[in-house]
């Protein structure tokens, strides 16, 4: 009976080690892994906005009838055409803190605004605005693949309209 008793307490203790790695591993470094995500599609949103800045930026100096086809690969948030403002936004909630809320800064033509608090969700937006460029369309663009046409409309009220639509 003793032979007995002793495998089953080894394999006992061998699921209780196990258990209590797997546990820490959870708790510890499942954080890690998705703030090191979350940094990833906040570098990727930065560089298509950066692209599709360059893009507009050809476009509009081009002349009316100009256009391009851009595509758009989008991790999380979403992108989309604010007509009433006239910009192209991207909007996404960060929940690891690897954006800090309450910044509010414009590198180029990249305006950026997070609201938030220190721990907890932060709201992130950027912002494509323009001071001669007014931009239009229809269109919210959620995760996955899409292409963008990017196309100069001609000149409103002194300034250079270009549309963003799904091709």
């Amino acid at each position: 009976m003793k032979k007995g008793v002793l495998p089953f307490v080894s394999v006992v203790i061998i699921m209780a080690v196990g258990f209590t790695t797997l546990t820490f591993f959870l708790y510890f470094a499942l954080p890690i892994i998705r703030q090191t995500q979350e940094g990833a599609v906040w570098r990727s949103a930065q560089a298509v906005m950066r692209e599709l800045d360059k893009t507009i930026r050809e476009v509009a100096m081009e002349g009316k009838g100009s256009s391009r086809e851009f595509p758009l690969h989008v991790e999380e948030g979403t992108y989309q055409v604010s007509p009433d403002v006239g910009t192209f936004e991207w909007n996404w909630v960060s929940e690891t803190g690897v954006v800090e809320p309450g910044m509010f800064r414009r590198i180029g033509n990249i305006q950026i605004n997070t609201t938030g608090r220190k721990k907890g969700p932060v709201s992130v937006q950027l912002a494509l605005v323009y001071d001669r460029i007014i931009i239009r369309g229809t269109g919210r663009f959620a995760p996955g693949t899409h292409r963008l046409c990017v196309r100069n409309l001609g000149i409103e009220a002194g300034k250079t309209v270009v549309s963003i639509d799904a091709c």
